[in-house]
């Protein structure tokens, strides 16, 4: 996208539907045709957009007035006035697509300002509240006028000495481009189950490349999955099978890691301690993204998105933590074939070792039964879910070499090992 990340567009979408959602309508206006030239059309047409839009209590006067460059309108806010004074820039009027996209934009503006919704006050936050503008105007249904508006072109031909001269003139309107205009409109009719066939209706060919585009680009925000009710509950089990993935590495780490404390090593607990903690962060971060349940359907999917693409970042962290993972499940392998292959002086643990685990995050002890088969258990104390148990660690069993040199290639095998590492 050109300019905004997709989650700041979600984020002002999100705040029109906590205000304005229960009073919105499910609809679309259908672009209609205007004559920018005739005052009294453009004056028709804002009434019809503003009705649309929920301000059915307002007189919309329009004006075409030279404005400051790369201004196409503006719009008079006053508390307490019936008549609603809009300006449209000379060159906005020269094309009719933009003379509509400028109105719901302005009348948009009015919309916010009777209900009191903006992102901060002062000069600061002027563009914010313009984005939010343009937002706003899609939220109330007016995205098909805004799209049809984004970019405007008119070709002008004139008879010259040498033939017909043909010159092309473009404007682009409002403070989202094409491409995020299209993203506001295609979220706001997924999360409304608003169908293709109905939200491409009469829109021109550029719009509805770049809302095709845009569904390519970010697939994951316009997921008809969404919808369903049971949505974040999925989301939360596909997450759970794959940290599952994680933890079981940890716990092959973890039973190798006993092998070794009872035989040689003094074990590297940071890793562990630190891994299983962060996992569970990110499963309790998940489960009270998950909690924020909403009445309003659209509400609903929008935490459910929010969800998923709060999902979305840790998966790049667990990868991390499964390439870590994975590295020191490797060097702990290698070094406890080496160990065994050692005895002794090293000896063998009892299986009952295994039998008895601690919780890496609150330090409970937990006895497993008899059956060590791979398991997952529950902290008493903390909760924390966890894969527990599994068979002894496996090793070959070479020939051990004469005990007249045993101690000889302790050392050098030790030394060959750490170099490897």
């Amino acid at each position: 996208m050109s300019q905004l990340p997709p989650d700041e567009l979600l984020n002002k979408v999100a705040l029109l539907e906590e205000r304005l959602g229960m009073r919105a309508t499910y609809r679309i206006l259908e672009p209609f045709y205007l004559d920018p030239q005739d005052i009294l059309e453009i004056q028709r047409a804002a009434k019809t957009l503003a009705d649309f839009a929920g301000l059915p209590q307002f007189v919309f006067i329009v004006s075409a007035i030279a404005q400051k460059k790369n201004v196409g309108g503006q719009i008079d806010l006053r508390h307490g006035e019936e008549e609603v004074f809009i300006e449209v820039s000379q060159e906005t009027a020269n094309y009719q697509e933009a003379v509509l996209a400028t109105l719901a934009h302005e009348i948009a503006h009015k919309v916010l300002h009777v209900n009191g919704i903006s992102v901060g006050s002062g000069p600061f936050y002027q563009y914010e509240n313009e984005i939010l503008t343009d937002v706003a105007a899609v939220f109330m249904g007016l995205g098909k006028v805004l799209l049809n508006g984004c970019e405007c072109h008119r070709t002008v031909q004139e008879a010259t000495l040498g033939g017909t001269k043909s010159t092309t003139h473009s404007l682009k309107s409002g403070y989202l481009g094409l491409d995020q205009s299209a993203f506001v409109y295609l979220l706001t009719c997924s999360m409304r189950n608003i169908a293709p066939a109905e939200y491409e209706r009469a829109l021109n060919s550029a719009a509805i490349q770049a809302l095709r585009t845009c569904r390519a680009q970010f697939p994951t925000y316009f997921d008809a999955a969404l919808q369903q009710p049971d949505a974040n509950s999925q989301l939360i089990g596909e997450f759970r099978r794959e940290t599952l993935e994680v933890q079981r590495i940890l716990l092959s780490i973890d039973n190798m890691q006993l092998f070794l404390r009872e035989a040689t090593l003094t074990p590297t607990e940071g890793f562990l301690n630190r891994t299983h903690n962060r996992l569970r962060e990110l499963h309790i971060a998940a489960s009270q993204t998950a909690e924020h349940n909403a009445v309003d359907p659209c509400m609903k999917y929008i935490n459910v998105l929010r969800l998923k693409s709060h999902l979305e970042s840790a998966r790049s962290e667990i990868a991390a933590l499964a390439s870590e993972a994975r590295a020191f499940d490797k060097g702990f392998a290698r070094l406890g074939t080496l160990v065994h292959t050692l005895r002794p002086p090293f000896s063998q643990p009892s299986p009952e070792l295994f039998r008895a685990i601690k919780c890496r995050i609150c330090g409970a002890e937990l006895s497993l039964s008899r059956d060590i088969a791979p398991q997952e258990e529950e902290c008493p104390k903390c909760h924390y879910r966890f894969p527990a148990g599994g068979p002894l660690p496996a090793f070959g069993l070479p020939t051990l070499p004469p005990a007249s040199r045993h101690n000889e290639t302790l050392t050098a095998k030790l030394k060959s090992f750490f170099r490897r590492r």
